[in-house]
């Protein structure tokens, strides 16, 4: 705009969009900053064809609106001095006004975000611990919650991706069960002619009095450090990947492993979806276990078909089960008129011990190992003697709330930091770090597993949110550092939830607010207690693990078939050997099992076709080099002396060998002429990058042409091969040659 208003002068119409602001019914309109343009020497100077004021007038209205402002910078060619001295209009500094709408909203998408947070860590914490001991299921419950609290302000105030809501990944959960498992048996007391573990999926409340608080303390300690392991592993290789800009080198793992790694653990959620909803009562009798189960799953099948309907927001279906589940129940209980006592022990409620629910208030994993209860150590279980109980401490946070409120005991801080002290050395004491070792392929699997799903994830957001500046690098090292914090506390990992996103995205939450309020509502929650969710139903909580599961299997395995999205045969294999592979034994054998079998589809399909697309000899081979006739008459008299190789595909250790095969036959034609020139035409491979074996492919080349007499000619040229061919001629491209 200004060099045209330079080239033109102010009398003729400069922009197109200059005459549409001009013409008015009621003549050239003025604008505020017109009405600061006076005659001055500078200006009078110049030349005033009788359309300059309308054309400066449209100027300045155009640079209004480019720059919003009611002042703009005096035009090209005019002096300060033509343009008078004027302050900024005034503007309104009144506070805006509370938007009360916007904040009803945020309101109800945090506490339907909440609730359905905390029954999903209360269903999982119940799946890893209900079948060893139900009384630990708060170990579980507040190292979530606590976890999300600690995280979740900082993801909410530091990622670029709108509607960003911490939460534990429920993926974790049956690798944490798995964990769980084998610490137990290494841990737990055996039966004296059984030799079998205690546990109360077999023994029931007998196992209570079998297990000491000490045993107890041990597993609850050994558990911990080794999740925290987990998240330490996966938190640092998140980190890593982020800060130097390789989230992609997630891409490499083979999609059919990724696959089947995912739809294993959808399997694993079903099961422990299954045992949270019946369990209970299947111990009772098997009608009832029969009516928990198929109340969970009608559950869970409605919220697939309601999903998949299309006619109600992803969010409602959860909350809709949760809230008419528990009021059913309830009224069950009315007509039936039974307790909610007898309830929980027909499986239809949690039977969750009231110590345990005021020991989970506020309960630290690295503070509070002491205020784990049980019996005092016993010889006998089957002895009919008083078994006593362990002594028990409060939490730390608890006891640090009453002093600050003033109703504590000894408050001094000698004192607390006395006890910090001793919880976090007490802590230690009890970790069982052979029975962490011996977990070591669990851990392995869970940080590997958590690394690829979380920077996949992750890495995803630039594509879901094309309009939004977000560096996949940023996010997935912010993860990192906060899961890597985690671990170091005790407590479990975080990643961004996806559901919740949906949620605060469909009911038009502000970007910030769910973020905000969710982690302060799950901060009250580890510090009040959860005994809400005891009005939760089981069958409920277990029709959400169902749904969970059944989606990671839909999603990654039923779905990519149906659809046939890319699956050859030896896909599929892949996939179902992991998923097998992954129930039978363990999820880091079952990478191997994947990765083994995709690299040995991969190494079929590529040695199906030839890298080499064609060889040619002179006579027939031509670039599009413009030569001169006897330039011309050389190369027809060369001839059959020339040698082109045309690559395809890929180059690497599989397909090498056929290159310098290719050479080396002609070079053992005995009717051939000696060969001259050997020319190598990259340009149609897929690649430019090479790995060492086809380096020394080259190489051998080159030395067989040092030896030979011949020349080879590499086009294009490559870096890798210009650095290590000295004696080779290098073209940008083949037809330069």
């Amino acid at each position: 705009m200004r060099q045209h208003l330079r080239s033109v002068g102010h009398g003729d119409l400069i922009d197109p969009l200059a005459a549409v602001l001009l013409q008015s019914p009621r003549g050239p309109r003025r604008s505020s900053s017109e009405a600061n343009i006076r005659a001055g020497p500078s200006y009078g100077a110049l030349a005033k064809p009788p359309g300059h004021k309308q054309a400066l007038s449209a100027y300045l209205r155009l640079e209004f609106l480019r720059s919003g402002r009611a002042e703009v910078s005096p035009p090209p060619m005019l002096a300060h001095d033509d343009v008078e001295a004027r302050s900024p209009p005034r503007r309104s500094r009144a506070a805006p006004s509370f938007d009360y709408p916007q904040f009803r909203t945020d309101v109800m998408a945090t506490c339907v975000a909440f609730v359905v947070t905390c029954v999903i860590y209360a269903s999982t914490a119940q799946a890893i611990f209900g079948k060893l001991d139900p009384r630990l299921v708060f170990v579980g419950v507040d190292g979530a919650l606590l976890g999300t609290a600690l995280t979740g302000i900082v993801f909410a105030l530091r990622s670029q991706v709108p509607w960003c809501i911490a939460s534990t990944d429920v993926g974790f959960a049956p690798l944490l069960a798995q964990l769980a498992d084998q610490c137990w048996k290494n841990i737990a007391p055996t039966k004296k002619h059984t030799f079998e573990v205690w546990s109360f999926e077999e023994d029931g409340a007998l196992s209570y009095a079998a297990v000491p608080a000490d045993t107890r303390r041990d597993f609850v300690a050994t558990w911990v450090a080794a999740s925290s392991l987990i998240f330490l592993l996966c938190g640092g290789v998140l980190w890593a990947l982020g800060a130097f800009k390789l989230t992609r080198v997630v891409n490499f793992m083979p999609y059919p492993v990724i696959s089947g790694m995912l739809a294993s653990i959808g399997v694993s959620l079903c099961k422990s979806g299954a045992r949270v909803a019946a369990a209970p009562g299947f111990r009772v009798s098997h009608e009832l276990g029969i009516l928990w189960l198929s109340c969970a799953l009608v559950l869970a099948l409605f919220m697939r078909l309601a999903r998949r309907s299309g006619r109600v927001p992803t969010w409602l279906p959860p909350v809709a089960v949760v809230l008419v589940s528990s009021v059913a129940m309830y009224l069950g209980i009315l007509i039936y008129d039974v307790d909610a006592s007898e309830a929980a022990e027909a499986g239809g409620l949690f039977d969750w011990d009231p110590a345990m629910l005021a020991t989970a208030r506020g309960w630290a994993p690295l503070l509070d190992i002491d205020a784990l209860g049980g019996p005092i150590q016993v010889e006998n279980v089957d002895d009919d003697a008083e078994v006593g109980a362990a002594v028990t401490e409060a939490p730390f946070c608890v006891v640090l709330v009453s002093c600050l409120i003033g109703s504590g005991g000894e408050c001094s801080l000698k004192h607390l930091s006395h006890r910090a002290v001793g919880g976090v050395a007490t802590f230690f004491t009890h970790v069982r770090w052979a029975v962490v070792f011996q977990c070591r392929g669990v851990i392995l699997a869970a940080a590997t597993l958590g690394s690829i799903k979380i920077g996949l994830k992750t890495g995803a957001f630039p594509a879901l949110f094309p309009n939004e500046a977000i560096c996949a690098d940023q996010e997935v090292a912010m993860v990192g550092f906060s899961n890597v914090c985690l671990g170091f506390l005790g407590v479990q990992g975080v990643a961004y939830s996806f559901s919740s996103l949906k949620l605060a995205e469909q009911v038009g939450a502000s970007r910030r607010g769910v973020g905000l309020c969710l982690p302060l509502l799950c901060l009250l929650c580890w510090a009040l207690g959860y005994a809400f969710l005891r009005h939760v139903p089981r069958f409920a909580c277990g029709a959400l693990l169902l749904d969970l599961g059944w989606d990671y299997v839909d999603t990654y395995l039923v779905g990519q078939i149906s659809r046939g999205v890319v699956w050859t045969d030896v896909d599929v294999l892949a996939v179902f050997a992991v998923v097998a592979t992954a129930i039978a034994a363990s999820l880091l054998e079952a990478v191997a099992v994947g990765v083994v079998l995709c690299l040995a589809g991969t190494a079929s399909r590529l040695a199906r076709e030839s890298v080499v697309a064609a060889t040619l000899s002179g006579v027939d081979a031509r670039s599009a080099v413009e030569r001169s006739s006897r330039a011309q008459r050389r190369l027809d008299a060369l001839g059959d002396a020339i040698r082109v190789l045309r690559l395809r595909g890929h180059v690497f250790f599989g397909s090498a060998p056929e290159v310098l095969s290719a050479a080396t036959q002609r070079l053992d034609d005995p009717v051939a002429r000696p060969l001259e020139h050997l020319v190598v035409d990259l340009e149609d491979c897929q690649t430019r990058a090479l790995d060492l074996t086809a380096v020394e492919t080259f190489q051998r080349l080159a030395s067989l042409g040092d030896a030979l007499g011949f020349r080879l000619c590499v086009a294009p040229a490559l870096d890798l091969l210009v650095a290590s061919l000295p004696s080779a001629t290098f073209f940008d491209t083949y037809q330069s040659v």
